[in-house]
């Protein structure tokens, strides 16, 4: 059973957007006939989700001996996901499949940066690039 607050992530490290309770499925039908934005059709949305979260670049930082290895960059655009679950569900994908994953010289601290990315996310990684 999937606690009543907070939220719930599938074995793969993806949320559950499903809503909990019957409010929640009310509020999320209701963005959805109210929102000018998620009531474009989805191929035009797609547009906008790319054209907004596609195409960055996310260095690996913590190039020092101690610390930790992850990634650095991208934009702001990413907070997009955080704004309703339809959003979302629409966009989680698109800055992995889209993006360049940059480890410099630093093959040992990319590797290790894109280990700490959930397996569901990490498998939709295209590109990954390196300094040589």
């Amino acid at each position: 059973k999937r606690p009543t607050r907070g939220f719930h992530t599938y074995k793969g490290g993806l949320l559950n957007v499903m809503p909990k309770t019957p409010e929640e499925s009310q509020k999320a039908k209701a963005n959805n006939e109210n929102s000018p934005l998620l009531r474009l059709p989805r191929e035009l949305r797609d547009r906008i989700w790319s054209e907004a979260l596609g195409g960055q670049t996310f260095n690996v930082k913590g190039v020092g001996h101690r610390s930790p290895a992850s990634f650095d960059g991208g934009s702001n655009a990413i907070s997009l996901l955080r704004t309703c679950r339809q959003i979302y569900s629409e966009t989680a994908l698109i800055p992995y499949k889209t993006s360049v994953f940059h480890g410099g010289y630093y093959l040992r601290k990319l590797c290790h940066a894109l280990r700490k990315i959930k397996p569901a996310l990490r498998q939709h990684i295209n590109t990954i690039s390196i300094s040589v």
